[in-house]
């Protein structure tokens, strides 16, 4: 008996001393070349990747180490948990050195959607009002500049205002350039007024109260975004890249700028507010846990446990809705964690977490 390719056993039905029927499947064989790589992608760059896209794929323990691929599928997939789609990418494997389950490091040599500077991500210096990058003038002088950073491509940020081409820029022991030339009194070169009232003009702001911070993942309980026609609530934004946050802390009030793009509302700007006392303790939220018993004309009808912050017992009671789009995924018989406002016409909700029931 011969199979008809090489490869690698996956399962072996056949057995000494066994009689199989004609047509019965004696064993599946995998095939081991080409392989498949598969990736996952951020879904706010999939406007950059294609089927037949060049792959350089880096596979360590293996020589050569450095192989190349090509893009042969993008899976109409959407991982819920990390916002990423499944790429496949084929490799050949000629050698047979390539193994299922070994990992690997990849870069797609996709297609920019924009033209734009980028520098290296550690010549950034960011100090809560701004981002900074360290000239260099020649000559031994130095100057800080102010930048607009965008989204970052590997190891590189985007530079979407400040800088020029052919500008050189530091890339090591900038903090010690900083500090000297806060010593000597160098004022920072701000942004021209054009590129910073060009790059405002094109996010819509609002304010609001950092309630979770994870990674390249924020969630606001936020003001209305006039100029998007947004009303107020609670909800999960993507950061434009890790720096967004940086420097910001869960409860933090702050003043966001975000960008209407092609994937979504995405975080560009977070500008820490100092507020008073007072302020914080009439916006903040009062949390419960309850359960769903009716929604209709911009209400709520809850069964809640206490809102402890409040002196409130449990009890059940109709709320005003802060907008339509609160309950939006929440259906009557659900299970959720209530945030309420108690605002001068009243205890409104903000947001409705659904919470999941063990089994």
């Amino acid at each position: 008996m011969t199979a008809p390719h090489d490869g690698v056993i996956r399962s072996l039905n056949a057995r000494a001393g066994m009689t199989l029927s004609a047509g019965a499947p004696v064993a599946e064989i995998q095939s081991l070349n080409p392989v498949w790589v598969e990736i996952a992608v951020p879904e706010r760059q999939l406007g950059q990747v294609s089927s037949g896209n060049a792959v350089d794929v880096t596979v360590q323990g293996v020589k050569p180490a450095l192989r190349e691929g090509q893009v042969a599928d993008i899976l109409p997939l959407v991982d819920q948990s990390s916002r990423t789609v499944p790429v496949r990418v084929t490799l050949s494997n000629d050698e047979g050195d390539l193994r299922p389950g070994m990992s690997a490091q990849v870069r797609i040599h996709g297609e920019a959607t924009q033209k734009a500077l980028a520098v290296p991500t550690a010549a950034l210096l960011h100090t809560g009002k701004r981002s900074l990058v360290m000239l260099d003038e020649g000559e031994g002088r130095y100057r800080p500049q102010a930048v607009l950073p965008g989204g970052e491509l590997g190891d590189q940020t985007l530079i979407l205002a400040g800088l020029k081409e052919d500008q050189k820029v530091v890339v090591s022991g900038q903090f010690l350039l900083d500090s000297e030339a806060s010593l000597q009194g160098i004022a920072v070169q701000e942004l021209a007024m054009s590129d910073e009232t060009e790059m405002m003009n094109a996010l819509h702001y609002a304010e609001g109260v950092v309630e979770q911070l994870n990674g390249s993942k924020i969630m606001l309980d936020h003001g209305p975004f006039k100029s998007l026609s947004m009303p107020a609530m609670t909800m999960r934004f993507n950061l434009a890249n890790e720096q967004v946050g940086k420097g910001i802390s869960v409860g933090d009030r702050v003043r966001i700028g975000i960008r209407d793009t092609d994937k979504g509302l995405i975080v560009e700007r977070l500008e820490k507010q100092v507020a008073e006392q007072k302020d914080t303790q009439v916006n903040s939220l009062h949390y419960a846990e309850g359960v769903i018993e009716g929604l209709s004309d911009g209400k709520v009808k809850l069964k809640h446990g206490p809102f402890k912050t409040l002196g409130m017992p449990g009890m059940t009671m109709r709320f005003r809705l802060a907008s339509e789009q609160v309950a939006s995924d929440i259906a009557v018989g659900d299970r959720v964690r209530v945030g309420v406002k108690d605002t001068d016409n009243g205890l409104t909700v903000v947001s409705l977490d659904k919470q999941e029931v063990a089994p």
